[in-house]
């Protein structure tokens, strides 16, 4: 699949991805592996946390929708936020599965 069906992606979920991309670059452990540094490599190649994001937040959607999936559960959360995000992934169904969207692991970057 071309990048062109991440234009596809509810916004919603376009900017919680980019929000883990940036969180990535960050040295932050979103994907609970354990892994907070990014290699020297990693910083060499990816110049800033902006064009990081960029390039790379198609790769974060599959986690964008399991946390918002998440906070759907959350009790004492905002009904009209829960609305949203519900409204956000119904929305998706029937777009490419995250199978569909595979791109290379985010992981052999670090």
């Amino acid at each position: 699949m071309t990048r062109r069906g991440f234009a596809r992606v509810h916004p919603l979920v376009k900017n919680t991805a980019r929000e883990f991309a940036g969180a990535f670059f960050d040295n932050q452990d979103v994907f609970s592996d354990n892994r907070y540094e990014r290699t020297e490599e990693f910083r060499i190649r990816e110049k800033s946390q902006r064009a990081f994001v960029n390039a790379h937040w198609p790769e974060f959607v599959k986690l964008a929708r399991k946390a918002l999936t998440v906070l759907l559960a959350e009790p004492g959360r905002d009904e009209s936020e829960k609305t949203q995000i519900y409204d956000a992934l119904i929305a998706e169904r029937g777009l490419p599965s995250d199978e569909d969207m595979v791109a290379p692991s985010i992981m052999r970057l670090n």
